[in-house]
């Protein structure tokens, strides 16, 4: 009786450490295939992962049915880098300068040619251009007013004018810093995000605003491999697309897009069911060190 009840719980004891193999063996590959230092597979073994998060806004002011366009604060598409260049600023407007009552100095966030995150301050002179960047640039992320000459209140203490960034090699506009009735918005909007080397983003939530009743599409696309300058090039990839958009939606997936690796380009575009569609995407997302 005693080696029976014995071999029964040898046997018990068997069957649950092949358990535990099993599990463990299936825990260790699906760990390997999602890559066992992605931000959420740390997050589940409890550990802290270093993270930022990063609201962005993308505007297009004006897009007609005849052709889609990226969303980016203006008509057409974006202007892709393939050869780094140092940038500089202007406004249409004389009082956007150093010692004007609209906008003094800009703060520019860009990723260099070394695909390194830098930030730095361009003093404005009005409608001439102002200083250059030191270091040169391959993708703009970001800029925004960092000093205005008048107290903010009402419509004061903001770009007077329409303020463009460009590269200063061949006079490539990049953005612009819109002001609508009287009010400077201030900030760019730009519908994109590229990932600087040793960092890698999720996109998080999405709030979408089309001003049509005739709806739009809106899409967000890829491109991995955004330093690769000649053929074969890595594919625009479309991660997602949202159809027949009216007024306000909101995404909030319960799994977050990405993530997005280093050195990859992502954007949002827009096709338009009716001319002179207005649209604004604003999307959170959450960079960390892979």
């Amino acid at each position: 009786m005693g080696s029976e009840m014995m071999n029964k719980k040898i046997k018990a004891w068997l069957i649950f450490s092949s358990l535990l193999v099993a599990f463990g063996l299936a825990f260790t590959l699906e760990a390997s295939y999602f890559g066992s230092t992605t931000y959420d597979y740390e997050l589940t073994r409890g550990q802290q992962v270093p993270s930022i998060v990063i609201h962005q806004t993308g505007y297009n002011p004006d897009v007609d049915t005849a052709a889609s366009e990226d969303i980016w604060g203006r008509n057409g598409y974006l202007n892709w880098l393939t050869t780094a260049s140092t940038l500089d600023a202007s406004s249409d407007d004389a009082n956007d300068t150093s010692a004007g009552t609209g906008a003094r100095t800009l703060t520019v966030v860009f990723i260099d040619d070394t695909w390194t995150s830098v930030t730095e301050t361009l003093t404005l002179a009005g409608t001439s251009d102002s200083g250059a960047t030191t270091a040169k640039c391959i993708r703009l992320l970001f800029y925004e007013v960092a000093t205005a000459g008048t107290y903010a209140a009402g419509n004061d203490g903001g770009n007077i004018g329409i303020i463009t960034v460009r590269t200063t090699s061949d006079n490539t506009q990049l953005g612009r810093i819109r002001n609508d009735d009287g009010f400077g918005a201030s900030r760019s909007e730009l519908g994109s995000w590229s990932v600087a080397d040793d960092r890698a983003v999720l996109l998080k939530n999405i709030r979408i605003n089309v001003n049509s009743g005739s709806g739009a599409t809106i899409r967000l696309w890829k491109r991995e491999d955004a330093d690769t300058t000649s053929a074969p090039f890595s594919p625009r990839i479309m991660v997602e697309s949202w159809p027949s958009i009216t007024g306000t939606y909101y995404v909030s997936p319960n799994a977050p897009f990405g993530p997005f690796v280093a050195r990859t380009d992502m954007w949002f575009s827009c096709t338009a069911g009716a001319n002179n569609t207005e649209v604004t995407v604003s999307f959170e997302i959450e960079e960390y060190t892979p």
